[in-house]
This record gives structure tokens, sequence and C-alpha cells, in this order.
């Protein structure tokens, strides 16, 4: 069985790290670190089952919204909106991101979406 493919639009690539740690192995995240990485990414992968969507990638003001609205046209899955400031996943919600969590809650709130079950601890 293959693994579920994410999307993850994040600027920082310790969170990739992070994320990918925690969830072990089992979604395959395809990382994004610019929005134009992103917006290839998508093209490029039809398959995604979800995507996450960090509001400022990079900078300290939401550059996403775009991308969020223009993947929601064509995406029906999951998509989530991350952010240290609950104001800018709120604007990423609005632009059409159906999920939202702070980052550190990201491992698990995927693994609700995505229906998987919980890692154990080695």
């Amino acid at each position: 069985m293959s693994r579920k493919k994410v999307l993850v639009v994040e600027d920082s690539a310790d969170w990739h790290k992070i994320w990918r740690d925690q969830l072990d192995g089992q979604v395959l995240i395809i990382s994004a670190l610019t929005v134009q990485e992103g917006e290839r990414m998508f093209m490029e992968h039809p398959d995604f089952c979800a995507i996450v969507m960090d509001a400022c990638v990079p900078g300290h003001t939401p550059t996403t919204l775009f991308l969020t609205s223009e993947i929601r046209e064509t995406f029906q899955g999951p998509m989530i909106a991350v952010s240290s400031i609950s104001e800018y996943r709120e604007e990423l919600v609005e632009a059409g991101c159906n999920h939202s969590c702070p980052k550190e809650d990201l491992s698990r709130r995927l693994m609700e979406i995505l229906h998987l079950e919980p890692v154990h601890a080695h």
C-alpha cells in the first residue's frame, strides 16, 4: 500500500523535519519552502490527500492566501492552515482551508483528519 501524500507549504525546514519525525513515515510529506514551489508541487502531484499551508512563506505577513484560494478551486480534500498566529490561520480558512491548528499540533491533527492510527513510541 502506498503512503498518503501530503503537500506542506512551510518555509521552515525545521518544522518539516519535526513533522516527518512525528509522523514516522505514516504519510509522504512533499515539502515546499516557497509559495512558487508549493504551486509547482501542487501541479506536479495530482494525488495529494491533504495540503498543509503556513501563512507567511517566507516573512512576517501572509503570502499564501492567493495560492490557498487557487488550490481550493480544484482541490476537494482537506486543507489545514498552520500558523503560530491565530489571525493568520483565520485568514487562511477564509481563503479556502477547512481545518486549522497551531504548528505544534499539526501531526496529531493530520492523523485525525486522515484517519491514521497513532504512531507508538519506539
